[in-house]
This record gives structure tokens, sequence and C-alpha cells, in this order.
């Protein structure tokens, strides 16, 4: 199966500590970045050669890497679609116009719930450039009961918006405070009645009845995974993982591998992946879009 879409993580540190963050609840570490970008380039043009379509870059919080704009400049250079995801706080007028003259095609801001703060920079970003974010809220059983508020707040701006659920795992001293497992009947009932029509709206009904059944003790194995497959993770350390959950499967690193290693590797991996064999919690919001 071709590659098609590369998450790339130039940096994974961040000024802002969400609590049910991968990084901030140890189901992932950070790493010390490096710069890889002389060998990404030729890594790209073989990703390109191989089917790659798009560039997800995120973090962390991108905005924070030092050399965010040879990155983008490199990825755009290669005709793909280049996507950004931040928490926008250092937007200004002068990086949205950066932003779009590297080649960044599209914007999604981050929010746990809405707020003045993301209000304003929602309107930023679409008065000051041309794009139109989409807008993403990782559940927890701290702001479910804001999931109607943030529907609305979307629909109100006329923008996209995602929903995926919170991995907290069970060892973590706050679980209780924020996993979706913690959620009684009549609360599920609620968010399913607040979510169901954003799912229809959004042609996400399936991964919808895929996260409610799962965490209604019921869960379905949906027998395939574009991760390790059509998708694959550059890390900031230029390790590049088939999937953010497996690094016990690393393909390589892009200072001492040439893509035609890395993809060998991938290859390898690939007809193991594809069947989801590792399909849990974590891997719940890679699935928004896909399910059903």
């Amino acid at each position: 199966m071709p590659v098609q879409y590369a998450f790339i993580l130039p940096s994974t540190r961040c000024d802002i500590h969400c609590e049910h963050c991968f990084y901030e609840t140890g189901h992932s570490e950070r790493t010390e970045a490096v710069d890889y970008l002389e060998p990404l380039g030729p890594a790209l043009d073989g990703m390109v050669r191989d089917g790659l379509q798009q560039v997800i870059i995120s973090g962390g919080e991108p905005l924070l890497a030092p050399r965010l704009q040879q990155l983008v400049e490199l990825c755009a250079a290669r005709l793909v679609h280049v996507l950004l995801i931040t928490r926008g706080e250092l937007l200004d007028e002068q990086l949205l116009d950066d932003l779009e003259r590297w080649g960044v095609d599209d914007i999604t801001l981050s929010a746990s719930q809405p707020s003045d703060r993301l209000r304003a920079t929602a309107n930023r970003v679409m008065f000051h450039s041309r794009y139109l974010p989409t807008l993403l809220t990782c559940l927890t059983r701290k702001n479910v009961d804001r999931a109607g508020e943030m529907v609305d707040f979307a629909a109100r701006l006329n923008l996209p918006l995602l929903f995926t659920p919170a991995y907290i795992p069970e060892e973590r001293p706050n679980f209780d405070e924020l996993s979706l497992h913690r959620l009684d009947d009549q609360q599920w009932d609620e968010l399913m009645e607040t979510l169901t029509p954003w799912a229809e709206e959004a042609h996400n009904t399936g991964y919808l009845s895929v996260m409610r059944r799962f965490y209604g003790g019921q869960p379905e194995h949906p027998g395939f995974c574009a991760m390790g497959t059509a998708g694959l993770v550059i890390d900031a350390d230029a390790t590049v993982y088939p999937c953010f959950h497996r690094h016990d499967l690393p393909l390589g690193n892009l200072l001492t591998h040439t893509w035609d290693e890395i993809h060998a590797r991938a290859q390898e991996h690939s007809p193991t992946l594809i069947s989801a064999p590792c399909f849990g919690e974590h891997c719940l919001s890679m699935f928004v879009g896909q399910a059903g």
C-alpha cells in the first residue's frame, strides 16, 4: 500500500500543558528535536514517488519549532497538501501571512472548550488569512458537558469541527477525573444526543458508533488501520514510526537511513498492521472520519 500521508513532528515542546495530552499522561515521551531537514528532502521525494498526498505538521506546538519555515517550504515544494495542527495562541497577522507564503494549505485549531480566546483566535485566522480553520476538541470527563456549546460555537462561526476522546492510562492519578470510562449511563445518553447531529452532518456516524461501543464495553474491532500502511510518523528526533503508538517498531531514522530502507521496513510490517491487531482506546482518535 502506498504511503499517502505523513505526520511530521518538528518539536514535541509545548508552552501549554494540557492534562489529557499524550506527553502529559506519560503515554508518549517527549524527544529532543534534531535538525533533519537535509535528509528529509530526499525522503519526501521518495514518499511522493510512493504516493504521498498530505503532510500533517503537529507536535507539541509546531509554531515553536525554530525552522518551521524551511520545513513547510520543503513539503510545499513537493506539491503535497500541508496541514498544520496548532493551539493557535501564537498566530498573529504576520505569522498567518508567513504561513500562507510558505505553503501551509490548511490549519486545525485544537481547543478543549469554547472561550473568548478561541473565538479571538478563530476570528483572527479567518479575517487575516484565507484559512477556514477546523476546530479539534479532545473530549474528557471534564469537558463533555460543554460539547454542545462547542457544536454551537463551531456552527455560529461556520467552522468544521472534530471530536476525539482523550486516552488517559488507567494508572494515571487523574484517570477518574478525566477518562470517558468514568461517565455514567445518563452522561453517555446526553453526550450521544449532543454528538449524533454533529456526526451526521460531518459524516462521522460510523466513528461515533465505534467510540460509543468501545466505552460501552462492546468494543468492535475495525478490521483495518491506515497507520503503518498508508500513514507514518516522523518524530522530532528523526525516527520514523508506523504509528504514534508503535514506538516498539522503529522503521529507521532519517539521519542514518534512506527512504528506500525505511519504506522497505514499513512494507515488512504493513501486512500485520493493516488488520489493526493493536487496536485500543489509544487508537480511537486516529479513526475519526474513517470508521463505519
